[in-house]
């Protein structure tokens, strides 16, 4: 499924699932996500769970809908935490 492919990422190693691991209830059990490639994030991965009942998506509701946010990680900028912060 698209949801495990992981063509669709910079390095073609990391899919969805990566970081949305339904072992761990859609999410990834880390502090602060590890982006493509490889990077640490700014943010925990959120769970994916019951998204379809939410009025807002991401951590700042940027995407209103959850048409609209499945194309915002493919356009975002991957910005690594700065070094301890």
């Amino acid at each position: 499924t698209i949801f495990h492919d992981t063509g669709l990422s910079a390095s073609g190693s990391m899919s969805c699932a990566t970081c949305h691991d339904p072992a761990r209830s859609f999410t990834d059990g880390l502090t602060v996500a590890i982006g493509d490639p490889g990077l640490p994030l700014r943010r925990n991965t959120p769970s994916i769970v019951n998204r379809l009942f939410s009025s807002r998506q991401f951590w700042d509701a940027r995407s209103p809908t959850l048409e609209s946010q499945a194309f915002l990680p493919f356009l975002a900028v991957r910005t690594p935490r700065p070094p301890g912060s």
